[in-house]
């Protein structure tokens, strides 16, 4: 979970080598004990009195991707310390102007929200028509809720649940009129990092460049636009004022791409039809 991060080697290369560093450390205690000093050792100690052992020199192993990181800090002390899974999306989380679960607003209500959220587990049942539908605990930074996928919806993302995709953007009705559990009844739920190229609803996507608008603003932007079903308005600032301009050409954008420009200032605005 990162507690001996200040030391020397990665997460991954210090619990591939964890047995081989216990044993040396037994080792070495062993030979305190007993008294038992190799010739070697003793001189090393004479040359270097801070340093009485010889530094580990760790196995070539592939890093942790950063998911994975989060993961297992997640599974060992039962919290995310470094991260939030979810922070990646927070471009297109603020695009969709996604809700959050646990909003005080909803308290008592039944709203229609777009939520980006982590599931936790998924329990797949049958109905009465032998129909696959589920249950499912998700959670963002807000808090937790039940998602319920009946039938209809199920059968259109049950590929998505089996590939261990497990961040969703998920459309639905949140009933929060029971204090103690939040529902969401999905209509529809696509992979966060694919919604961009899979979404059929997005209508619109306003690109908004940030002051002093540059030629390599504008070059980077017609960069990253993708053929697509989009209407595309390119909105600038000028003297106080901001204006826009339709692309004759239906586009979008891909979900990487939101990132990568935002890093510039660029901001986005997706609406969708649904």
């Amino acid at each position: 979970a990162g507690a001996f991060d200040n030391l020397p080697g990665t997460r991954a290369q210090k619990t591939h080598d964890l047995d081989e560093i216990l044993k040396k450390a037994h080792s070495i205690q062993e030979a305190k004990l007993t008294g038992q000093m190799s010739l070697f050792g003793m001189v090393q100690a004479q040359e270097n009195p801070n340093q009485t052992t010889e530094e580990h020199i760790y196995s070539v192993v592939p890093d942790w991707t950063a998911r994975q990181s989060l993961d297992l800090e997640k599974t060992s002390i039962g919290v995310y310390l470094s991260d939030h899974p979810l922070n990646e999306y927070r471009t297109l989380s603020a695009a969709l102007r996604t809700s959050f679960i646990g909003d005080p607003a909803f308290e008592g209500k039944s709203t229609h929200v777009t939520v980006i959220a982590l599931i936790l587990s998924n329990k797949v049942i049958l109905t009465k028509k032998l129909e696959k539908m589920a249950f499912s605990e998700i959670e963002d930074a807000s808090g937790k809720a039940e998602l319920i996928i009946f039938p209809k919806t199920f059968a259109v993302c049950e590929n998505y649940l089996n590939e261990g995709t497990n961040i969703f953007i998920i459309r639905g009705e949140l009933d929060a009129t029971n204090p103690e559990l939040r529902k969401l009844k999905a209509e529809t739920i696509i992979p966060a990092s694919s919604f961009m190229e899979l979404s059929t609803s997005i209508s619109k996507i306003t690109i908004t460049l940030p002051e002093p608008v540059t030629e390599e603003k504008c070059r980077a932007v017609n960069e990253e636009l993708r053929p697509g079903n989009a209407e595309i308005i390119l909105q600038y600032p000028d003297n106080g004022n901001l204006f826009g301009v339709k692309l004759a050409q239906r586009l979008t954008i891909p979900y990487e791409s939101l990132n990568k420009l935002s890093s510039l200032g660029i901001t986005f605005q997706i609406e969708t039809t649904d």
